[in-house]
């Protein structure tokens, strides 16, 4: 998921906030070397020294807090925790950083609506929300995130990953558009932003259809 300047209001429900996720994220200023932010001394490198591993339950104030600061409100937030209340959240994984959780991202559910009697079932996920700390953004965590997240996702035997997200961000790590696997979103989003990334390979060639996220994210639309 990303936020990016303009066209916002153009877009429905939560297509106007995944369209500015992750422009913020990546176009954010780099962190000067001697910055400090709370307790901890950020540097050129920090982010590569975080510690990555699956949340724990003690983690999420923290995990609440920290998409708050990244993203300068309380949706990201929200959803986070209507996801954890809907028991919604396939995976979540935390960034730690000397006793500090700097980094955030989550995997959910996602459901396709498609023409075939029966449905095709596939275990689909959908990759968001995302967060990192300001003062370690443009450090390459965001990147470790989804690596670590892709690879926990493959070893799961999940099918494939969705995202909402920067197209020029996510295909480093082989999402293509989703549309070439005839897969469109629900919200009204443009092709580009809406990635797949097929991990069992022709998994799905014969899935194609409208692809929904977890109800959580209606909080979006509100």
């Amino acid at each position: 998921m990303y936020r990016g300047p303009g066209g916002a209001r153009a877009l429905a429900g939560i297509g106007r906030v995944v369209c500015q996720h992750f422009l913020t994220f990546n176009r954010a200023p780099a962190v000067a070397a001697s910055r400090e932010t709370g307790t901890t001394r950020m540097t050129a490198k920090t982010g590569e020294r975080a510690v990555i591993r699956l949340q724990r339950a003690d983690d999420r104030e923290a995990v609440v807090g920290l998409n708050d600061a990244a993203f300068g409100g309380e949706l990201e937030g929200r959803i986070v925790t209507r996801l954890w209340a809907s028991q919604m959240s396939a995976v979540s994984l935390v960034a730690e950083l000397a006793g500090e959780i700097v980094g955030h991202i989550m995997f959910s559910p996602l459901t396709v609506e498609t023409r075939a009697d029966p449905p095709a079932a596939i275990d689909l996920l959908g990759l968001g929300p995302m967060s990192v700390a300001p003062g370690l953004q443009r450090q390459g965590l965001g990147s470790r995130l989804v690596t670590h997240g892709v690879e926990w996702c493959q070893r799961q035997g999940v099918a494939a990953v969705c995202v909402l997200g920067h197209p020029e961000f996510y295909p480093r790590f082989g999402f293509t558009p989703a549309s070439r696997f005839g897969l469109a979103c629900v919200y009204q989003v443009p092709d580009p932003v809406f990635m797949a990334l097929e991990l069992v390979p022709g998994r799905l060639d014969s899935v194609q259809g409208t692809v929904h996220y977890a109800p959580a994210f209606s909080i979006a639309e509100a």
